[in-house]
């Protein structure tokens, strides 16, 4: 079974508490577990996973592994909470095997718009029609910590002016989450402007005449061949 990276340094600890004899106890009184825990920092300390039991807050504070990616969450089963709780000498003994704490790291999603008119202004240096629209079908844009500082960067970006087709790497740095690099693909849509026919509005009052402004369409051929593309990646 294929174990989440995020829980590498847990079971480490586990493993650790089965080699070795129980560490002094950090306290005297009850241990209780915290069955869901939202975590702030990069890291999962020992107060994410349980209270009390008389241990100091510096000993609370001690790092047990990474924490989930901002937005995500992770499963820490009851065999890894007893072999932490040996290894960092709490008192704390499973009611049942059912025992459980969900770990959850709060994140905002990048605007999907940001991300676009980043990779717009990129692919207008290598040649893409300026007022072409992108397509990004089924794109998700990343999760990042709520409040964290942000930076966005497009590296190695390709366009093939023959097929409209184009392929970047989305480079995302915040505070307290590592560097994050997304490969994006989609197709560049070519638009021109056109005028609206003007329509005949009628009112209780007395008949007017509203007219549109300018607005951008995309020619035939191209809705053609987005469809045909659609239907290419259909199973």
């Amino acid at each position: 079974m294929r174990l989440l990276p995020s829980l590498l340094l847990l079971l480490a600890s586990a493993a650790a508490a089965v080699a070795q004899p129980p560490a002094q106890a950090a306290g005297d009184g009850p241990v209780t577990l915290r069955p869901f825990a939202v975590v702030d920092d990069p890291v999962i300390r020992l107060g994410d996973l349980f209270e009390g039991g008389g241990a100091t807050p510096q000993a609370m504070r001690a790092a047990l592994g990474a924490a989930p990616a901002p937005g995500r969450r992770i499963v820490v089963e009851m065999p890894q909470l007893l072999a932490i709780a040996r290894r960092h000498g709490l008192a704390w003994r499973p009611l049942g095997a059912e025992e459980r704490v969900v770990v959850e790291r709060p994140g905002r999603q990048i605007p999907r718009e940001e991300i676009a008119a980043l990779i717009h202004a990129e692919l207008v240096r290598h040649g893409m029609d300026p007022e072409a629209e992108l397509d990004l079908p089924g794109y998700a844009p990343p999760m990042v910590p709520p409040a964290a500082f942000l930076r966005l960067a497009v590296e190695g970006a390709a366009f093939d002016p023959a097929t409209a087709r184009f392929a970047v790497t989305l480079a995302v740095a915040a505070e307290e989450m590592p560097t994050l690099r997304q490969r994006v693909a989609g197709r560049a849509m070519r638009t021109f402007s056109a005028m609206t026919m003007r329509a005949r509005v009628f009112s209780p009052i007395a008949p007017m005449w509203r007219g549109e402004g300018p607005m951008k369409v995309r020619p035939m051929a191209a809705v053609r061949a987005a469809n045909a593309s659609f239907s290419e990646r259909k199973p």
